[in-house]
């Protein structure tokens, strides 16, 4: 595991991204809202699985509250949200490894693939291995 600290400073100026227009000549730089520096900077720990806010708060160097009422600033409720990261985070890893189930259960914090898959396919409607094979299959 890799960790950042990062100075409360930052995390309060606006992120900046260059991104090319539909022309392709043109770049304009676009601020991100909490929401999207919160994901950009909790993607890398989302393999612990879902994460206690007070981690995600000490990650950010926030008091919990603090974080609390930044992402109800953008009404997010912090569990449903980072639950939902976490999703995405396995989604894309089905999609673009060959790690086993079993070893993606292990990695974000289940605790048998059975679990995980009953999880993911009340979350997805099919099980993790034909949500990889349906995607791979597109």
């Amino acid at each position: 595991m890799t960790a950042l600290e990062i100075p409360i400073s930052l995390l309060d100026l606006p992120v900046q991204v260059s991104s090319p227009k539909p022309s392709g000549t043109l770049i304009v730089s676009e601020s991100l809202c909490f929401k999207e520096q919160f994901t950009l900077v909790i993607t890398p720990y989302l393999s612990m699985g879902k994460l206690p806010i007070k981690l995600a708060a000490e990650i950010l160097r926030l008091n919990v509250r603090t974080l609390q009422r930044r992402l109800s600033a953008e009404n997010i409720i912090y569990k449903p949200f980072i639950e939902q990261l976490v999703f995405d985070e396995v989604k894309r890893r089905l999609c673009e490894t060959d790690e086993s189930i079993t070893q993606l259960a292990n990695r974000y914090g289940y605790s048998d693939s059975a679990h995980f898959t009953r999880s993911f396919k009340r979350v997805a409607g099919v099980t993790p291995s034909a949500y990889r094979k349906l995607s791979r299959s597109h």
